[in-house]
Formats: structure tokens, C-alpha cells, sequence
């Protein structure tokens, strides 16, 4: 099962309402922003399209409202680390949590430190999308033992093995998003502006790439046999 990425996110924000008016077609918004998420600024893709690029901006921010995560579920282990990502010359910190069964990516953060009390913080965030306490795999960060002990959890430290899978997701995200990076002013730049671009690459990574390690469809696909799409999500589970 092959993905048409365009199709896919147009079809999501049809059945999410995020658009009232639609002078310019729903395909050519979904185009506009999976090529924002690629890396073009808004100032190229509005000149190409025809449009201003506050208008490009603000159909990434309203996409990036979409939910891009998963439906909660039982989960079996869930690996969690972080990356330094360098916006022009400015270093930030991206969190993420896969689960290492579907691949689904669990949530995705970035801030400006890294510390116990933002793994704290994050991992909240992460078993917001478990119905269980599930096992957790980590590199030897000294930040995760207090967050880890705090929450009750379980986890032991692995460097590579099957942790090496959100390293290969670390690595697609740096190529995802270096043209962003390199573009953003740094003197204007907002972790919540970066999380914005994260939020559409969180639903483009569970919903719109397809992993050939999984048979050449989507993480969220893969969890339910190739049936879902990113529209579903609308429907209840």
C-alpha cells in the first residue's frame, strides 16, 4: 500500500474543519505545507503558488493543530531520547518517544535546555498516549533517573540494539528539517514556532511516510493492517 501524501493530508483537513473558506484549493494548502515541513521557506512557496507567505504560515499553524499522535493504547516498550538540533547557531533540544513495536511515533518536543524536570515533563506527555505503564528504553542521560523514579516507571539503558530505531528517526527529522533550521532568524526564533514544524512532522512521520521496514506503509497503518488513514482519526476508535 503506497501513501499519496497530498491526498492524505488534504482528506484529514477536510474532515477536521480547520479551513472556512477555501479560495485556494485544500490540495494545493496540503502541497504548500508538506513543502514547508520539507524545508522551502514560506516566502518561496508563496512566490511559486501566488500567494503571501503570512498565508502559507498560517495554513502550517492550522495544520499543525491536526493531531498528529496516536490513540491511546497498550504499549509494550517505548524508547525515549533526545538530540541537539542546531538553528542557526543556536542549539535546541528535541525529545521523542517511539513505540518500538509500530514504530508510532508518541510525541515529539523541543526546548531550549535539557534537564530532569523537562524529561519530567515529557514523559507525562508520553504516557498520555499509553493505557498502561509500559517498559521504558533510554541512553544514560543523567536527566531520566529522577523523571523515570518520580512517575514510578520502569526502565533500563541501552546504547544500540533495538533503541537504534528512534536514532534512524533522529536522523530522518535532521534531514527533514535542516533547510528549516538554516532559514529560521534565530533572534526571532520561538520554541513554539519549532514545535509547530514538529507537530506536521509528527503527522507526517505516523500518518503520510511509508516505512519500508514495515512493508511500505504508514507507522499507524502498519498498528492496524494497512486500514487506516489519516482521516479516521475523526472517527471513533
Amino acid at each position: 500500500m503506497h501513501i499519496d501524501p497530498i491526498r492524505e493530508l488534504a482528506e484529514a483537513i477536510r474532515a477536521s474543519g480547520i479551513f472556512r473558506r477555501n479560495k485556494i484549493a485544500i490540495e494545493e494548502k496540503a502541497r504548500a505545507v508538506l513543502l514547508y515541513m520539507a524545508g522551502l521557506s514560506s516566502w518561496e512557496i508563496a512566490e511559486e503558488m501566488g500567494v503571501s507567505h503570512s498565508s502559507v504560515l498560517d495554513w502550517a499553524r492550522a495544520v499543525a493543530s491536526i493531531p498528529g499522535s496516536v490513540p491511546p493504547r497498550e504499549r509494550r516498550l517505548v524508547a525515549v531520547d533526545e538530540t541537539e538540533l542546531k538553528v542557526n547557531g543556536k542549539i535546541v533540544y528535541v525529545w521523542a518517544a517511539m513505540d518500538l513495536d509500530t514504530r508510532e511515533l508518541l510525541a515529539i518536543e523541543a526546548t531550549w535546555s535539557r534537564s530532569a524536570m523537562h524529561a519530567f515533563l515529557f514523559l507525562r506527555r508520553v504516557l498520555e498516549r499509553c493505557t498502561n505503564r509500559p517498559l521504558f528504553v533510554v541512553d544514560r542521560g543523567p536527566w531520566y533517573g529522577w523523571a523515570f523514579r518520580s512517575l514510578g516507571l520502569s526502565y533500563y539503558h541501552e546504547t544500540f540494539g533495538i533503541r537504534s530505531r528512534i536514532e534512524r528517526f533522529f536522523r530522518t527529522l535532521k534531514r527533514r528539517t535542516k533547510v528549516f533550521a538554516n532559514n529560521v532568524n534565530a533572534r526571532r526564533l520561538h520554541v513554539h514556532a519549532l514545535n509547530t514544524i514538529l507537530s506536521i512532522f509528527q503527522l507526517y512521520y505516523n500518518w503520510l511516510r511509508y516505512h519500508k521496514g514495515i512493508g511500505g506503509i504508514s507507522a499507524t497503518g502498519h498498528r492496524r493492517h494497512g486500514e487506516v488513514t489519516l482521516s479516521d482519526q475523526y472517527l471513533p476508535y
